[in-house]
């Protein structure tokens, strides 16, 4: 029999098993790894036995203590603090309630201590702890959550009182408000309110949150147009039912909504249309409002009779102009077909090569706090993050004419000390501070700053991804860690980089192509635009026309039918070619027959690659007799026609989505390029 081969973890676990047997030692209470991928865990109090355990075994590098000797079951401070010194980790301890001492009332979700914690979790393998895990470490990992990983605050407040009895205390009608100001690190307790108290029954949430009128009826007063009674339109289309967040919505009306919001340009942030009446599209809402009423009052997110009579005339202006009908009109935004509405028109054409063949990318080297890129870490380039983070100062340098004001640092220049991407101590990261010039909290994002940021996070593949706030992007297998906008950086970007996770929204070195991630219409542009035009050289096909129906085949990038590579939708009728080996993939596909949309199952063609798959579309075009009127047309417009006359798609808005896709993102733009 061969040898057992055991890894290190393996043995510590296997030796910890035997501590347990021999000394009865178990995990402490509330031990748990905090979501994410940051190696974060969180727990209550542990003792030096299972302290020393869980630094060896779950390879923590940060340890942070939020309660105080008197509440610590007999482990001290100081003990907890040589301990952990001693096995070569950071140790922190931070009082929660040193801030809050005799003001508990008024500090929101105690912000002092989130400004010392935060940036130690965002570096990752960091164990946080108060005495029972629940309270203190509970609105910490909250608001590390939603600052860095975009959780909602109703997601937030489930995962958060699954640990404690918040729900209990919300509501105690106490002269210590301090559960509930644990609660608004990340959840002010009006929304909170508003969601879970709909009867007014908290005695916190009285005289807060409900007026007389919401108290008696619960229900808001419907404003109606001056002829003073409900629109026919807002009966018809919506049934005169209120559209609002946290109301009782049907999908389909909240669609229609969306649809109206992104044709007029109103951004409906990541989620574009998804038929959930969410924070973004009650802010897109308000921002119509604001444009259309003069009266305060009517800026109240809700769409009602009023609002949506604004929205049909604004419509009804655009249909006229694209001469097709407001329904036709609506239609043609389809979630599957159009990406998030992030109005990317007045976004810089970015396109950076990150091909780290040059470690620091053109930069002049030094040593730590030159400003300078300073080669070392992990393997000479900080574990592959140096090259990452200087590739996008590099855009920023060579777009926007925006200088480094600092890479590596010491310690004692670094804001958080030894928890910085900046600290020569991290191996692993690497950080590039972008100046660009100051702007205050509060002003209008419309600084060279944010054309920064709005062009950094546009590469790391999450256009519209909001400043004022820390955000942590899992890219190409590494973690950025930006900020723009926050405490003390208002006068410059800060872009942390460090490997992590191996999510990827990068395209591939081989087609450079992205499958399965949505693009902006920018982004596919600029991705898939040149192939276009190459595979139309010479022919009377127009690349505008050819690049719109990859768009709405694929969801702008988001499918191909079964990973076969189809970016046309073509069925696997015919001979094999040289561009089609004649393989296939079943799949059910929507389609429509004398106006009513049906889902049936055909095969379609798969391909080795994505480009044959263009060279293959354009083949078929040029050679088919059915696709003749396709090779006449004269214009991109009467192409698009003319495909839908040939019997292309079934769809019967199939024409007119092409041509608003080529008409609204540019993309006859390429009908020029020789």
């Amino acid at each position: 029999m061969g040898k057992i081969k055991i890894t290190e973890e393996q043995l510590n676990k296997l030796n910890f098993l035997i501590l347990t047997e021999q000394y009865n030692i178990t995990l402490p209470r509330n031990f748990e790894e905090i979501p994410g991928g940051d190696n974060n865990w969180r727990s209550s109090q542990p003792s030096l036995t299972q302290l020393e355990y869980i630094i060896n075994t779950e390879g923590i590098e940060n340890v942070v203590r939020m309660n105080a000797d008197t509440d610590s079951g007999g482990v001290s401070k100081a003990d907890e603090k040589e301990l952990v010194e001693g096995m070569g980790v950071n140790y922190y301890w931070v009082n929660a309630h040193k801030y809050n001492s005799g003001d508990k009332d008024k500090g929101i979700g105690y912000t002092k201590s989130m400004e010392e914690v935060l940036p130690i979790l965002e570096e990752g393998n960091t164990l946080i702890h108060c005495t029972a895990g629940m309270d203190r470490t509970g609105y910490m990992v909250a608001k590390y959550l939603q600052d860095n990983f975009n959780w909602d605050k109703d997601k937030l407040w489930d995962y958060t009182v699954g640990f404690n009895k918040w729900e209990n205390h919300i509501c105690d009608n106490v002269s210590n408000k301090g559960y509930i100001k644990y609660m608004e690190a990340f959840y002010s307790l009006e929304e909170w309110c508003e969601t879970y108290d709909t009867e007014g029954n908290c005695k916190n949430c009285r005289d807060i949150v409900y007026d007389k009128e919401k108290k008696n009826n619960n229900t808001p007063t419907i404003r109606v147009p001056s002829g003073g009674s409900k629109s026919n339109d807002f009966e018809k289309d919506l049934d005169g039912k209120l559209i609002k967040r946290r109301g009782k919505n049907t999908k389909k009306f909240v669609e229609r909504i969306q649809k109206m919001l992104f044709l007029l340009g109103y951004d409906l942030g990541i989620h574009g249309v998804d038929g959930k009446f969410g924070t973004d599209t009650e802010k897109a809402v308000k921002e119509f409002q604001k444009d259309v009423f003069t009266d305060k009052e009517e800026w109240d997110g809700i769409v009602g009779p009023i609002t949506y009579e604004e929205l049909i005339v604004d419509i009804d202006t655009i249909a006229s102009e694209e001469n097709i009908g407001r329904e036709d009109l609506i239609d043609s935004v389809d979630d599957e077909d159009l990406i998030d509405s992030v109005d990317d028109e007045d976004k810089p054409d970015i396109s950076v090569e990150t091909t780290y063949d040059d470690s620091v990318m053109g930069f002049p080297t030094g040593g730590a706090d030159s400003g300078k890129a300073m080669v070392g870490g992990l393997n000479g380039d900080w574990d592959g993050s140096m090259p990452r983070a200087l590739a996008l100062a590099r855009m920023a340098k060579d777009y926007f004419n925006v200088s480094i004001s600092s890479q590596k640092r010491r310690g004692k220049n670094t804001s958080g000390g030894n928890v910085s991407q900046h600290w020569v101590g991290s191996t692993k990261s690497y950080a590039v501070d972008l100046h660009v010039p100051d702007v205050s909290p509060g002003t209008p994002k419309d600084s060279k700053g944010d054309l920064l940021w709005d062009a950094i996070v546009d590469y790391l593949g999450k256009p519209g991804l909001s400043s004022g706030k820390w955000q942590n992007v899992f890219f190409e297998g590494y973690r950025y860690n930006i900020g723009w906008r926050v405490s003390q950086h208002y006068n410059h970007i800060h872009v942390g980089v460090k490997k992590g996770s191996t999510t990827s929204t990068k395209p591939s070195e081989n087609t450079k192509v992205i499958v399965g991630t949505k693009l902006t219409p920018s982004n596919f542009k600029n991705t898939y635009g040149q192939n276009m035009v190459n595979a139309t050289k010479g022919t009377p096909l127009f690349p505008s026309v050819k690049l719109a129906q990859a768009a709405l085949e694929t969801g702008w990038g988001k499918h191909t039918i079964g990973d076969a590579n189809n970016m046309f939708g073509i069925k696997a009728y015919g001979s094999p070619n040289e561009y089609w080996d004649g393989s296939y993939v079943s799949a059910d596909s929507p389609e429509e027959y004398d106006g009513k949309r049906d889902i049936h199952n055909s095969k379609f063609r798969k391909y080795k690659s994505l480009e044959d798959s263009i060279l293959d579309h354009s083949r078929l075009l040029m050679t088919s007799g059915r696709y003749q009127p396709v090779r006449d047309a004269k214009t991109a417009d009467e192409q698009a026609k003319a495909l839908k006359e040939a019997g292309y798609a079934t769809g019967s808005e199939y024409a007119n989505k092409l041509i608003l896709i080529m008409n609204k993102y540019g993309f006859k733009e390429l009908d020029d390029i020789v």
